[in-house]
């Protein structure tokens, strides 16, 4: 499976609440394109005091086999992550490919 990743910050000119059901109506959008098959939006929380958070969302956009995840994000349909800039919300869009991916588990005896 081929997905498209998007990571940004909250607009800061909003409340957390707000800016989750913007986000969330924004990006469902997305649903339109016929590439895609699901989105998951995750409000992120701290970990710890310790560690800093670049990000407050992930949103993991689910493509159809064979789509090609280039033509979606610089398509039509991606023109409103855009505002994500314009926002201040520092948007980064990467692609996960399930082919290049290694699962690590636990040993069993």
């Amino acid at each position: 499976m081929i997905k498209v990743v998007v990571l940004c910050g909250r607009p800061m000119h909003l409340s957390p609440r707000a800016a989750e059901e913007w986000l969330r109506e924004e990006v469902g959008k997305l649903l339109a394109d016929g590439a895609v098959t699901q989105i998951e939006v995750t409000t992120l929380g701290s970990a710890s005091l310790r560690w800093g958070r670049q990000w407050d969302y992930p949103i993991a956009i689910d493509l159809r086999a064979g789509s090609d995840a280039r033509i979606l994000v610089d398509g039509a349909a991606c023109a409103g992550l855009g505002d994500l800039c314009l926002l201040g919300m520092r948007p980064s869009v990467v692609v996960a490919n399930d082919e290049r991916s290694v699962v690590l588990a636990e040993r069993r005896a």
